[in-house]
């Protein structure tokens, strides 16, 4: 896994629900989501990550849209666009801990 490779440890979800579910009960230094989760999707993980349980996590969202809403994008450090290569993410998270 590309993040592994990087040196992160992971923690790996496969809806909206249990993301949440899992940052509710554990500290994250950082979040990546898809946008286009199903049931609970980016924009609105993000929301209640920062409106709702008022935690000043970054999120970093990945996408294979061309479109962003912009409404919602202020809640994203970085939007990636899917394919991105490894290069890539490495400078956008380099930008989030230094």
């Amino acid at each position: 896994m590309l993040l592994l490779s990087l040196g992160m440890k992971v923690k790996l979800v496969f809806s909206g629900e249990e993301a949440i579910k899992l940052i509710e009960n554990e500290s994250f230094d950082i979040i990546l989501t898809d946008i286009n989760l199903t049931g609970i999707n980016g924009y609105q993980i993000a929301i209640y990550i920062h409106e709702t349980l008022k935690l000043n996590i970054p999120i970093v969202a990945i996408t294979a849209e061309d479109h962003i809403n912009n409404e919602f994008a202020i809640h994203f450090k970085n939007i990636i666009h899917k394919p991105f290569e490894k290069k890539q993410l490495q400078i956008v998270l380099g930008e989030i801990f230094i």
